[in-house]
């Protein structure tokens, strides 16, 4: 088997997926970055 064109193959249908997954972080923490950041460092301390 072809390595680097399974690799690539693999690479290829996980990026959309991968991309997906970070704008759904992004979009999570930027109301969490700037609510809940502040009470979250309290708490670990």
């Amino acid at each position: 088997m072809d390595m680097n064109r399974y690799r690539r193959k693999i690479y290829l249908e996980d990026k959309p997926r991968e991309t997906a997954k970070n704008e759904l972080l992004a979009a999570f923490q930027l109301p969490l970055k700037t609510e809940y950041i502040p009470a979250t460092e309290a708490w670990a301390e």
